[in-house]
């Protein structure tokens, strides 16, 4: 079964997906040009068919059965309340009736439908089997059932990603269903997206349709149903972080196969990716939003990113009366404001350093001729305004924790104070925003904008445990960070560690550090944080540091792209610190939910 195969995870996926479901998967998955050529095996050819749409979500599909059918005799039923308000929100959805339940145990009678449609929905299935045998016993003798879902992607990648985030059922698995639920007149119908034609694949989607026999199912399957109620398990958090990743990298891995399989000369990625969605970009829209994300450091913009996230994680459990999926719109304002701090950072120094970017990093945006100097002063300036106006909305904690991190990221990187050319003052500043600025700042804030504490409350032992692991953490990306930049921090006398003691003595200074932050978690934190898994704490960590030797027993510190490929991945366990705390903290002794 696939990690997000499960009504409790499938849930909670939803709940985080649904603000984002219509506006950016179905344009990209399921057109209404699919929809309408799947809807054709169901039938839909009286308005007046009492119609079942199961897996309604918000409601896409139903859209195209009330083109149909009249809205007052269609149903909606999904297990996610988020995804049934949205599909609230759509005028020509007013008249549907709106359910919440379960796929494998329909809440009606015997014969209560003519027609039972289902869009995207059986990949979520733990008991597809029990479920089309649902779909039977609900359809009248003679009506029809339509079920659509995915196929499993021929290539490897694709396939091992797709395995591991849902079921990805074959054709000849979805016909047997059908045929073991009593289904007769069976139709097939293969669907692909616009980027999935002609690439080679079998199908990306399948439509199968079957008739409803006089005598039903022969049997019904007997196994237990899963409920979305069920508490949340160690075994639980994992599976649904491990399958919430396949499922985002879902979309990104489809882009590059599909890239492979075509070959479009002449694009890159994000052109690429907007002509396989069926949307032609003019260059000139292009080019700002490609320029901005390299602008951004993307490795530092996501962690800066997976740190709020983790921070919110750590916040629901801990604070009483707050639960996952609460102050989503707080959350993203904060991710916002993270961004803008970010950005204001990173570039400031990038608006500082062109010069020697046109040696270390001649690939960004500046020194590339991309962006201009008074351009990306500009969205320096912007950023910082963004910023302080965010944290000027909130309170004095978020206008201290924004002010302290502008003022140590201008200090660093202007002059008169330029810290960077300090090897123990650079350190120091990095890790006083990695670790104290964004932890403990951003804690307080959702301590108070979603728990309603005051403005200092005291700080839980996982994010004290979390603000001293990454002191160390970020002293050590400090010092690595510039490893390969050797040449140009030289010339222009940046005394960097790597300037002062050479690249191999600054590589085991850094890896001093990391150590001693992973086997201080593993130990001190097991011990100590009484509130989380000391299992996921001990095993997680010791398993990290591992990964880490591994990949360090590998590099050459004198090798510049060599090393800059380990530091990237150095970043990588960073993002991975902020899914692994929040994580032993859910599955921890106090967390139920």
């Amino acid at each position: 079964m696939g990690l997000i195969q499960h009504k409790k995870e499938a849930y909670w996926f939803y709940r985080f997906v649904s603000p984002v479901y219509d506006r950016w998967v179905n344009p990209l998955f399921w057109t209404p040009e699919q929809r309408g050529a799947a809807l054709e095996l169901a039938r839909l050819d009286d308005s007046r068919l009492r119609t079942l749409d199961v897996g309604a979500g918000t409601g896409f599909s139903t859209v195209g059965i009330v083109e149909r059918i009249e809205a007052n005799a269609v149903t909606m039923l999904d297990q996610s309340h988020d995804q049934l308000r949205r599909a609230d929100a759509k005028p020509e959805l007013e008249g549907c009736r709106k359910l919440v339940g379960d796929a494998e145990a329909l809440p009606f009678a015997d014969d209560s439908f003519d027609r039972y449609v289902s869009c995207g929905s059986i990949e979520y299935w733990p008991d597809p089997a029990r479920a089309i045998a649902e779909a039977h016993r609900v359809v009248r003798p003679g009506g029809t059932v339509l079920v659509v879902g995915p196929l499993p992607p021929r290539r490897r990648l694709a396939r091992l990603v797709a395995d591991a985030w849902m079921l990805f059922p074959t054709a000849a698995q979805y016909r047997a269903w059908f045929e073991a639920a009593g289904f007769e007149d069976i139709q097939e119908l293969r669907l692909a997206p616009p980027w999935g034609r002609g690439s080679g694949e079998s199908g990306y989607a399948l439509a199968i349709a079957g008739r409803a026999s006089e005598t039903g199912p022969p049997s019904t399957p007997a196994s237990a149903i899963e409920d979305v109620r069920e508490p949340w398990t160690l075994r639980r958090l994992l599976r649904f972080a491990a399958g919430s990743l396949a499922g985002a990298a879902f979309v990104p891995v489809g882009f590059v196969l599909h890239l492979r399989a075509r070959r479009i000369p002449g694009t890159d990625d994000v052109r690429a990716a907007g002509m396989l969605a069926g949307i032609r970009l003019p260059d000139s829209w292009l080019a700002a939003p490609i320029t901005l994300w390299r602008f951004s450091r993307p490795h530092t913009l996501v962690g800066t990113t997976t740190s709020i996230l983790g921070i919110y994680a750590i916040a629901a459990a801990e604070l009483p009366g707050v639960a996952l999926g609460d102050g989503v719109t707080d959350l993203a304002l904060t991710v916002l404001a993270g961004a803008a701090v970010n950005i204001y950072i990173v570039g400031l120094n990038q608006c500082e350093d062109v010069e020697i970017d046109r040696i270390n990093k001649p690939w960004l945006p500046i020194p590339a001729g991309r962006l201009g100097l008074r351009a990306a002063w500009r969205l320096v300036i912007g950023s910082g305004v963004v910023a302080a106006g965010l944290a000027v909305t909130q309170g004095w904690v978020e206008v201290a924790a924004v002010g302290a991190a502008l003022a140590v990221g201008t200090a660093y990187s202007s002059p008169p104070l330029r810290l960077k050319r300090f090897p123990a003052a650079a350190a120091a500043s990095i890790s006083l925003v990695r670790a104290c600025v964004v932890n403990v700042g951003v804690y307080l804030h959702f301590a108070r904008a979603l728990g309603g504490r005051g403005e200092l409350s005291p700080l839980p032992a996982p994010i004290i445990a979390l603000t001293l692991f990454v002191l160390p953490f970020s002293f050590a990306i400090a010092v690595l960070k510039d490893v390969p930049d050797a040449e140009g921090d030289r010339r222009f006398r940046i005394a960097t560690f790597t300037v002062r003691l050479g690249p191999s003595v600054a590589f085991k200074i850094g890896m001093a550090a990391l150590t001693a932050a992973y086997l201080g978690m593993a130990i001190l934190g097991a011990l100590f944080l009484e509130s989380a898994s000391p299992w996921v704490l001990v095993l997680g960590h010791l398993a990290c540091l591992a990964v880490l030797w591994r990949l360090a027993l590998q590099v050459d510190p004198t090798d510049a792209a060599s090393f800059g490929r380990f530091y990237m991945r150095v970043w990588a366990l960073f993002f991975v610190e902020y899914l692994l705390v929040p994580v032993a903290v859910l599955a921890g002794p106090g967390t139920s939910t």
